[in-house]
């Protein structure tokens, strides 16, 4: 019997569920679709066809139209069992295209709410009540919603948007533990009691295109503040490299990836007490919690750890311990297989 054919739909990162689809092979066949054409390359590899579609960051009802027909055509041609969308824009046109190309199985993963759902200004609210209406209209369509943590499963359903027997909880996208493991040569008992002497490690992009984008003033004071080494794609080296790890984002994420690879590296952790966040680090055990948008209180913590090299690995140990237990990806895919068989034996038994 043939295996169920499964199209992964995601945005400038689907590459990142390459390992999920490796693990699951056996039993799905599975094809994947992207805005970024060079990860042709890397699916190619792997012997996974790719597709290549073309979606606006930003609202855009006139490409956001073309979007969905971009994704009609490719699932009618594909053929898909189950499709599986990952990210807030392809989610909602991802699982509206999937639905009206006759998919029998639509999912979606949303990976937090988002900034739209923190303290933003005018613009933002109304960008939420757009979102927050399409979102709603795409998970009444969709069979299933997937959440990464139960505070953002239990608001959404709460507002409506997400009915609550169509809607389950995966932890994360999966970590490979054994990939992203401590160095075994690594010496964290050495004390460092001068803060002058503490360097600072910040990696990634600057993400204009965002709505809550820093200003070039800000920008400016993050460079003159930290070693500021732009988007990179060798996290697990700066991890190697560190003694500490901070995660101040009060964006709604919803189980911060890097903040489990920090974790799985043996890394005491320091974050902001929110949803995701407190579902890796519990507070006093594996790092420290602090409230959002608190300076003052990152740096006490910090100012903590580095004092305390005991502390650090202590800490250290308890992260790893539970990276491993409940992120690992092996979880990640033993869920996600368990979802996708259940969903097929409601809809096409004999895919099943």
């Amino acid at each position: 019997m043939p295996r169920p054919r499964v199209c992964l739909v995601g945005g400038p990162d689907i590459d990142a569920r390459l390992d999920l689809m490796r693990l699951l092979s056996p039993e799905f066949d599975f094809c994947a679709a992207g805005t970024d054409a060079r990860h042709a390359a890397p699916f190619a590899a792997a012997g996974f066809p790719f597709r290549h579609y073309r979606m606006s960051r930003r609202v855009n009802p006139a490409f956001d139209a073309y979007t969905v027909w971009q994704l009609v055509r490719m699932f009618r041609a594909e053929r898909p069992a189950v499709v599986h969308t990952f990210d807030t824009k392809p989610a909602v046109w991802g699982r509206l295209a999937a639905r009206l190309a006759g998919v029998p199985v639509v999912v979606a993963t949303l990976p937090g709410l988002g900034s739209l759902y923190g303290d933003g200004g005018r613009r933002s609210s109304l960008t939420r009540v757009v979102y927050q209406r399409l979102q709603t209209l795409a998970s009444h369509w969709a069979d299933l919603t997937v959440f990464q943590n139960a505070e953002d499963l239990g608001e959404f359903a709460q507002l409506g948007v997400v009915p609550r027997e169509r809607a389950a909880i995966v932890p994360g996208s999966g970590v490979r533990t054994d990939v992203f493991a401590p160095p075994a040569s690594r010496d964290r008992t050495a004390e460092r009691r001068e803060e002058p002497h503490t360097s600072f490690l910040l990696a990634g992009a600057t993400d204009a295109d965002r709505l809550d984008a820093l200003t070039p003033g800000e920008l400016r004071d993050v460079a003159d503040s930290v070693t500021w080494l732009g988007p990179r794609n060798d996290v697990k080296n700066l991890l190697a490299l560190s003694d500490v790890f901070v995660f101040p984002s009060f964006y709604r994420e919803g189980l911060p990836r890097v903040l489990i690879e920090a974790a799985s590296m043996a890394l005491p952790l320091v974050a902001v007490d929110g949803p995701g966040s407190r579902d890796v680090v519990e507070h006093g055990v594996n790092g420290l919690l602090v409230p959002p948008k608190d300076p003052a209180a990152i740096a006490d913590a910090v100012i903590r750890l580095i004092h305390s090299p005991e502390l650090r690995a202590r800490f250290g140990a308890r992260a790893r311990e539970r990276a491993v237990s409940q992120f690992d990806l092996s979880v990640v895919a033993e869920r996600t297989r368990s979802l996708y068989h259940e969903l097929l034996q409601r809809k096409r038994p004999e895919a099943a």
